[in-house]
């Protein structure tokens, strides 16, 4: 791939005047990790403000940029235009000439919860922090007024950390009073240049010349749906059929519980875990003791009542037509966790004569990995982790994580064998296949569709529909095989050293 030159939406915004000033020390170290929090190896960084301090990101992801910057030259600041990115708590602001801004605050009603009125604020680049934590979950509308304009960021909480009152609808009550001073500007004075091979070229914006633990995010340059795929032609992307192997047959859950393979005492090939937005990974240990011993204690399950939820990456995505990669929970030991299974559909019904679905997924071929050990799941038995597949023996968890009514069949299906079989009861056991498609896609709209931060879960469910054609509990040739380096990237828990 060739290196994008042409990068940097934020990169090239610099600051304005020609200036010279005193040598200065630079000495930046941090990491550069990809969106899984994984280490990018070789990536290439460089200061905006002279090309010349350079570094490249080592295995495990650190860089060290060092020099002394003697001059710095930059361009007249009526060259320019003002512009505002949002990342995370931070509106990075860049404005052509001192401006007033002012923050809104709305959430999902429209309804101004709170503004911070910043005052006038210098031309350059302008950091603003505003305290998200605060805000109670649902999705808010963040407004950036400046130079006379308006931009609005959306932005999705699931903090559990409140500060005053939070109303019913999830936004802030008028009592409550996020305060002033949690808003708080900063100073950019250059910034980081960074890419790799397979990566969205990005910047980070640099306080200070002098500064440690800067952590830095690239964005996979193959983006877009995880649907995208499942009408691709399938040349080149098949593994070899494997020989011998076993008899075996498939069901489905989703109960957005801790792994099985989270937990200490099961393996040291941990699996990610995630907080309750599914998305951020939070530690599957820590190490606990006293003074005459230490040990291990797990981050308790949510569905124990605890912060450690399935992560929402952990949903099954088509390689192409034929084939697909998942996870699921499978028979066994805790050794065969971190392993993956090649299983080759062969149109069988486990419960007895196939129905139409299954000949449509004949010789497709999916390549789990283990993350659970299912002590409900027999011999031969593949749980396959799939969004709207039921919840099973646990329902706390996605009760939490989704605030939804567990009970509430038409819109979280059975327990067990969640959507397909509550449609199955509506439609009856033998109803065409592509009413049954029609009702499932429908419920993965009610249930992942409305809300963004289900948008990952809502791909997962319609894969479900569209590749494996809502299938019930199909039959399958499996083995043991090596894992594909994609589900190897998206299992390893970033907290903790791989074995």
């Amino acid at each position: 791939m060739n290196v994008r030159k042409s990068f940097f939406p934020f990169g090239l915004i610099v600051l304005t005047i020609t200036s010279y000033v005193l040598a200065e020390t630079v000495d930046l170290i941090g990491k550069v990790q990809n969106q899984f929090g994984n280490p990018v190896e070789g990536a290439e960084l460089k200061l905006l403000s002279d090309e010349e301090i350079v570094a490249i990101t080592d295995s495990d992801g650190q860089f060290y940029l060092s020099g002394e910057i003697t001059s710095v030259k930059r361009k007249n600041i009526s060259e320019l235009k003002s512009r505002t990115v949002f990342r995370g708590s931070k509106i990075i602001l860049f404005l052509t000439k001192f401006s007033p801004v002012k923050v809104d605050i709305y959430n999902v009603s429209g309804k101004k919860v709170h503004d911070f009125n910043l005052g006038t604020l210098r031309s350059g680049f302008n950091v603003i922090t505003v305290p998200v934590k605060q805000l109670g979950s649902g999705i808010y509308m963040i407004a950036v007024n400046f130079e006379g304009k308006r931009q609005t960021f959306k932005y999705v909480s699931s903090s559990g950390k409140i500060a005053g009152r939070v109303s019913s609808r999830g936004g802030l009550s008028e009592e409550n009073s996020l305060q002033k001073s949690a808003v708080t500007t900063q100073v950019i004075i250059d910034s980081i240049l960074v890419w790799a091979d397979g990566y969205e070229a990005a910047s980070y914006p640099v306080a200070s010349y002098q500064q440690s633990g800067i952590v830095i995010t690239l964005e996979s340059t193959g983006g877009g749906s995880r649907l995208d795929n499942i009408t691709k032609n399938c040349d080149g992307c098949m593994p070899p059929p494997i020989s011998g192997g076993q008899s075996g047959w498939g069901s489905r859950y989703w109960d957005c519980c801790k792994p099985h393979c989270s937990w200490p005492e099961n393996t040291n090939h941990y699996c990610a875990n995630c907080d309750i937005d599914g998305v951020t990974e939070i530690d599957c240990f820590q190490e606990a003791g006293n003074e005459w011993n230490t040990w291990l204690q797990g981050t308790k399950s949510s569905c124990e009542g605890g912060e450690a939820f399935t992560c929402y990456s952990h949903v099954p995505v088509a390689v192409c037509e034929n084939l697909a990669y998942g996870f699921a929970a499978v028979p066994g030991t805790n050794a065969a966790c971190g392993k993956c299974f090649q299983l080759e559909f062969d149109g069988g019904f486990r419960h007895g004569e196939p129905k139409p679905a299954h000949a449509l997924v004949k010789d497709k071929v999916m390549i789990v990995m283990a993350s659970n050990i299912g002590h409900d799941v027999g011999g031969g038995q593949f749980d396959i982790m799939i969004p709207g597949g039921g919840m099973g023996n646990f329902v706390q968890g996605c009760a939490r994580q989704w605030n939804v009514d567990q009970n509430d069949r038409a819109l979280v299906g059975e327990n067990q064998g969640g959507f397909t079989s509550y449609c199955q009861k509506q439609l009856g056991w033998d109803a065409d296949p592509e009413d049954t498609r029609s009702c499932v896609r429908g419920m993965c709209d009610n249930l992942f569709g409305k809300d963004p931060a289900l948008h990952d879960l809502w791909e997962g469910c319609i894969w479900y529909v569209e590749w494996m054609h809502a299938v019930d509990n199909p039959t399958f040739k499996y083995k043991e095989v090596e894992c594909p380096q994609e589900l190897i990237d998206l299992y390893y828990s970033s907290k903790h050293p791989k074995p």
